[in-house]
């Protein structure tokens, strides 16, 4: 090209199409938002009266990490051979780590335990 072509031609990036794509962008992303936040409903039982527990074996775990079976202080590792194939009711005190007491449920799971309940306490 010669010199007075060059002097001519107008360099300039064209931004119409870059707007409209960011617009459309911005079109979608306003109406997937919402959607995206939706939750779920989740109803938790009401406390009612204590249930009796016939037949369950009642596992507990204190403060010190000190596993009790029916009231008797036994070792973390005979809690398979107590439990296994009976129904057990599973409780443990506010201050015990959650990852001893999922060493605990998993520990009666792997034991083959016929149903495992989780006793709780309503907040006072």
């Amino acid at each position: 090209m010669s010199k007075h072509c060059m002097k001519n031609l107008r360099c300039e990036i064209n931004i119409t199409p870059l707007v409209d794509i960011v617009l459309v962008l911005l079109i979608i992303f306003m109406v997937i938002t919402p959607l995206l936040q939706s939750a779920y409903d989740v109803a938790f039982p009401v406390p009612g009266p204590a249930i009796q527990n016939i037949g369950m074996i009642r596992v507990q775990l204190n403060d010190a990490n000190e596993l009790y079976v029916d009231g008797s202080k036994i070792k973390s590792d005979d809690i398979a051979k107590l439990v296994s194939g009976h129904p057990v009711m599973f409780e443990a005190t506010d201050n015990v780590s959650y990852g001893i007491v999922m060493n605990v449920i998993d520990a009666i799971h792997k034991a083959n335990a016929k149903q495992i309940a989780i006793r709780t306490r309503p907040n006072i």
